[in-house]
């Protein structure tokens, strides 16, 4: 966001709409939801040859992510959502488990076992 900021959008297909993750914001730019829709829309009809029925309905999910006291921890914070929601796990996690998952972060990249 802004060159200087890490979110998570989702693309949720099982509840058919569309979740924001964002440790500083509690709503995304306006354009979000619409745009999200538009590249379904898109994708969809690439691949499938045709409209995906009912995604003008598909709306922004409200999210409740855990939020950062500080202005350097969103990458962290946004790799954490991703593992947490990929796991489908709850976001148990706050700005006081951040050197943690910094750590855990950097032994999975360099372990190459993302």
């Amino acid at each position: 966001i802004g060159n200087m900021h890490w979110a998570m959008g989702v693309i949720d297909f099982r509840n058919k709409g569309f979740r924001y993750y964002d440790s500083m914001l509690s709503s995304p730019h306006p354009n979000f939801v619409p745009f999200l829709r538009k590249y379904v829309s898109d994708e969809h009809k690439a691949k499938k040859g045709k409209e995906l029925a009912g995604i003008d309905d598909w709306k922004l999910i409200p999210t409740s992510p855990p939020q950062q006291k500080n202005t350097w921890d969103c990458g962290v914070f946004t790799c954490t959502f991703a593992d947490f929601f990929c796991s489908e796990r709850d976001f148990n996690f706050g700005q006081e488990n951040m050197e943690d998952l910094r750590l855990r972060i950097a032994a999975t990249i360099v372990r190459g076992t993302f």
